[in-house]
């Protein structure tokens, strides 16, 4: 349709444990396959209660990472600039099987084939594009609209396509695609269809039959065999084409500039390095180093039209070329990437007339002295197991057992007063939930405990508690107020001096709330301190802090744990 922006909500249930490198190797593949615009998902104002479990990472100073993640949101903005530059014009279309599945489709009781359908497509388009083919994906909705044919070209909206694609277990086409493919092939277009559809508008069609069998050379086998056969058919391209790819997980994004070729290249594995030569048609090969935004001669060898080069690209890691049918600096101006210094291209010190030279040797450097591990931070306890007792009878689990964790404590509390959890599984229409916080009864107190043995400094343990405007709390029957002004992690966690009240042994933490409110979320509390933690049968144990920190298994370590000495090397690291 000629729209210049592909939006995605991107890594909605990655992890709090997602790291940097997840983020560019998933980013970097929806890039490859035509998103030139991402939205983060997502940004919590708070992780009090239910939010911490809504599909993280969170995009917000709550990660640790935040103040470094300028350097990878940089690198997809200059993606987003290069690939919604120019156009990415391809000369293949492959119909999705949507119709296909509406078939099967059904909202109450599901059927096996829907799923059996859309993974072979799934498998279908990824080899393919592992085979570095390059393809537009045709929706008939939108060619129901927008579909022409003009003399051999099959036309969607502002593109014109040479060949056209039926994939495999395709049952059904709408009425408007298939006159429009039936004028495609009379008009001398080339249709490759892996199956037989049998079914038009989702009834039998002797017209269909009839076009099919005039036309027995359109089906082609989808074995391994054959496939290939048909994949050299559609990689056919006259700007760019691969040889010696040693890769299952390279992929490719080529857009056409004014003057010349865009050419972003993938490895999504995680594990191996992706390896091949590329030729692509052009006067200049430059890379665009996409973090730092700097700009390089590219080796490469003329073979005709063509400038040929190797490609060598770690895990995980991407490679942005520009091949220039004129003056590299034309381009590098057009798409702001100078910001004034135009002209200036910088050399990595290679030959640029050696097509396979490469980055220098890695050097390995030695330490220069020992490792010297260190907190910087307090160490933290997480305790996300509780018993909840209301108006003196405790919640208990299917098992009969009241220490339940804290998310079977909060739903356990809301069904109990005929609700499910509001802020865990409801969506909030106008102010439906927070107007039926009218409760009248209830005397709710939620108790956590957690055992000091050993030489510890009582006074610089801390508490953590969310909600400490709606919460009372306790330590060891001592109520503790929530020191003014400060807050831990969250703006809504309250900080609490409890020090004073602990003792050796079980110490009990708790919350309570009467009557009940809809805001009375169960949650885990922290203990905060400088401390070590021994395993026990259920929990921790907090111990003198350990005197050095060193590398090594926490599995191990744990395993480790029944001797006074091997306490010493466990640490919980709060990041």
């Amino acid at each position: 349709m000629g729209y210049t922006r592909t939006l995605s909500e991107t890594y909605g249930g990655g992890g709090w444990d997602v790291t940097f490198e997840d983020l560019k190797r998933l980013g970097d593949w929806e890039y490859a396959l035509g998103v030139n615009f991402m939205n983060q998902h997502l940004s919590h104002m708070t992780i009090v209660g239910a939010r911490k479990y809504d599909y993280p990472p969170v995009f917000t100073s709550l990660s640790p990472w935040w103040s470094n993640y300028k350097w990878l949101n940089d690198y997809f903005a200059r993606l987003s600039l290069l690939l919604s530059q120019g156009e990415q014009v391809n000369n293949t279309l492959i119909l999705e099987p949507t119709t296909t599945l509406w078939l099967y489709y059904s909202y109450s009781t599901g059927h096996p084939k829907v799923m059996e359908i859309g993974s072979n497509f799934q498998h279908f388009i990824t080899k393919l594009e592992k085979a570095q083919v390059e393809y537009d994906l045709g929706s008939e909705n939108i060619i129901k609209d927008q579909g022409s044919v003009k003399r051999s070209s099959f036309v969607v909206g502002k593109r014109a396509y040479s060949q056209v694609v039926i994939p495999p277990m395709t049952e059904n086409l709408n009425k408007e695609t298939f006159k429009l493919l039936k004028a495609f092939v009379e008009a001398g277009g080339e249709l490759i269809a892996f199956s037989k559809p049998t079914l038009m508008d989702g009834q039998e069609s002797a017209e269909l039959a009839r076009f099919f069998a005039d036309n027995p050379s359109l089906l082609k086998s989808y074995s391994d065999a054959s496939f290939g056969e048909v994949i050299d058919a559609l990689s056919r391209n006259d700007k760019l084409y691969f040889t010696h790819v040693e890769s299952d997980d390279l992929y490719h994004h080529r857009r056409s500039y004014d003057d010349g070729e865009l050419l972003f290249l993938v490895n999504s594995s995680l594990s191996d390095t992706a390896t091949g030569t590329l030729s692509i048609v052009g006067q200049s090969l430059m890379e665009i180093e996409g973090i730092s935004g700097d700009l390089y001669d590219y080796p490469c060898e003329r073979k005709g039209e063509f400038l040929e080069a190797g490609f060598s690209i770690p895990p995980a890691g991407s490679l942005i070329l520009f091949s220039s049918s004129t003056s590299g600096d034309r381009f590098l101006t057009k798409a702001g990437m100078t910001k004034g210094r135009k002209g200036l291209v910088k050399s990595r010190n290679i030959h640029t007339h050696d097509k396979n030279a490469g980055m220098p040797e890695e050097v390995r450097m030695e330490a220069i002295g020992p490792l010297n591990i260190k907190r910087l931070q307090p160490n933290v306890l997480n305790i996300d197991f509780c018993s909840v007792a209301i108006d003196g009878t405790f919640l208990t689990n299917s098992y009969g057992d009241k220490n339940l964790y804290t998310v079977e404590a909060a739903s356990g509390l809301y069904r109990h007063f005929g609700i499910d959890n509001p802020w865990h599984s409801a969506i909030q229409y106008r102010q439906t939930i927070v107007e039926s916080d009218t409760f009248k009864t209830g005397d709710v107190k939620v108790t956590y405990h957690f055992t000091l043995a050993g030489e510890i400094d009582q006074k610089g343990i801390r508490l953590v508690a969310e909600q400490p405007d709606l919460w009372g709390v306790t330590i060891n029957k001592m109520p503790v107020s929530p020191l003014p002004d400060e807050s831990w992690l969250d703006a809504r966690f309250g900080v609490y001096e409890i020090g004073e009240y602990l003792k050796m042994g079980v110490n009990v933490v708790e919350l309570s709330v009467k009557p009940m409110s809809i805001y009375a979320e169960v949650a885990p509390v922290y203990i905060l301190g400088d401390f070590a933690l021994e395993s026990a049968p259920h929990g921790w144990i907090l111990r003198e802090p350990v005197t050095t920190l060193r590398l090594g298994s926490w599995k191990m370590t744990l395993k480790q744990a029944s001797s006074p000495a091997s306490h010493t090397a466990l640490i919980y690291l709060h990041t």
